[in-house]
């Protein structure tokens, strides 16, 4: 098959991690792979691609609305589609789910999928999203899959009338389950854990994975963990990942004299070994699906303390693993927050009711087995390769540099 990918941004986040899975899969079993991305894209990112998927890059697919942009991306998506002439458009993210699914049709591409990462008429203002609601109707009515990452996005869409009811599928966002599961620390271990100055206590590590956008609201979480800090001052909070809110988010660790007790560590690729040497695992983003980082986390045998975000609650069991906490109110994380620092006992019990759950359905090879029978059930399988065997040699794939092909 030739399958064409679209993505706004290819970023170091999880729709871009999910995506970069999918194709490694694809194109290891024989297909013929591209991804178009937008403007905005991280080599760094770029990197997890294998070498064999072709990229394509659309400056004027932005992420914010433009009036000018928009109708260019989509001129220019739909030239693209019209030189590659490919079996499957699978478009991801917002924008370029809209845009990309409408030069599909355009361009009579055989077969349009979208991956469903977030709903965008989720958690924003009525008028807001009566808009998305209403744009995602229309794209919904061409596109003959859906394969969301958590039942609770599938559920949203069929309850908003988007598409119809059996073109929906769910494949959890896969991930190299058995990395969380291996007893392999950081490099920087002993620095991480190193005593908070002027205490002779090695800290209790607290971690957040999440690129550092606004969404994310690592500044409000810092507002929390400002009093989680008055109460248990040997902590320390460990900030894995990078973004635009990178010098804003600084300034506020320093606005709140907390220098001694965060550490911004940027893009990782030690993830794995960084929830292993964490206590506790958080999460403060206001909307998403179903956030990678929450089931890295219970993979790798953490409490977890989260806001309430869509199907989080299918492997955040309130009170046995973690606690779930209003996704309106980041201040709330602060008390149970407290309550696992200063309670061995309590951190040690729902540490090991994370490390007891079966989440082997995220696995990768799971996800590519079902990505690849979504595509056979809507007719666009045909003779190719299952992507189920080829999966596992992705991850082979995470270190080496993709070529660029000039749209």
């Amino acid at each position: 098959m030739r399958i064409v990918h679209v993505l706004t941004r290819f970023l170091r986040a999880g729709a871009e991690e999910n995506t970069a899975l999918t194709c490694n899969a694809q194109v290891a079993a024989g297909n013929a792979v591209w991804i178009v991305h937008g403007r905005d894209h991280d080599p760094r990112a770029l990197a997890l691609l294998d070498p064999r998927v072709q990229r394509v890059c659309v400056p004027s697919l932005v992420a914010p609305p433009h009036p000018v942009k928009d109708p260019a991306a989509l001129i220019a998506l739909a030239g693209v589609f019209r030189r590659l002439r490919p079996d499957v458009v699978h478009t991801h993210q917002s924008k370029a789910g809209a845009l990309g699914r409408l030069a599909a049709r355009i361009s009579r591409a055989p077969h349009i999928v979208h991956g469903v990462h977030i709903v965008p008429f989720m958690d924003v203002g009525p008028a807001e999203a009566a808009i998305y609601r209403s744009i995602e109707r229309l794209v919904g009515r061409f596109t003959d899959a859906f394969i969301h990452v958590a039942p609770a996005l599938k559920a949203a869409c069929l309850e908003a009338g988007v598409g119809r009811p059996d073109r929906h599928f769910v494949a959890p966002s896969g991930m190299d389950v058995a990395a969380f599961r291996r007893d392999e620390l950081p490099d920087d271990a002993t620095s991480l854990r190193a005593p908070i100055p002027g205490r002779g206590a090695a800290p209790l590590l607290v971690l957040m994975v999440a690129s550092l956008e606004r969404r994310k609201r690592h500044a409000e979480f810092l507002e929390a963990f400002r009093r989680v800090v008055d109460a248990t001052p040997d902590v320390r909070l460990l900030l894995a990942g990078a973004g635009e809110e990178d010098a804003a988010i600084r300034a506020r660790v320093a606005a709140l004299g907390l220098e001694d007790h965060v550490r911004l560590l940027g893009l990782r690729d030690d993830v794995p070994r960084l929830v292993r040497l964490a206590d506790v695992g958080v999460l403060a983003s206001a909307h998403e699906g179903l956030p990678r980082s929450v089931i890295q986390y219970v993979l790798g045998g953490l409490p977890v303390v989260t806001t309430e975000l869509p199907g989080v609650g299918a492997v955040v069991r309130h009170g046995a693993n973690g606690y779930l906490t209003s996704a309106e109110e980041v201040g709330e994380m602060a008390e149970p927050l407290i309550r696992l620092l200063e309670d061995a006992a309590l951190r040690r019990r729902m540490a090991r009711a994370s490390a007891g759950m079966n989440l082997d359905d995220w696995a990768a090879e799971r996800m590519c087995e079902r990505i690849d029978e979504v595509y056979r059930l809507i007719g666009a399988g045909g003779e190719g390769k299952a992507l189920t065997a080829a999966c596992s040699s992705a991850f082979t794939a995470r270190s080496r540099a993709a070529t660029a092909v000039s749209p």
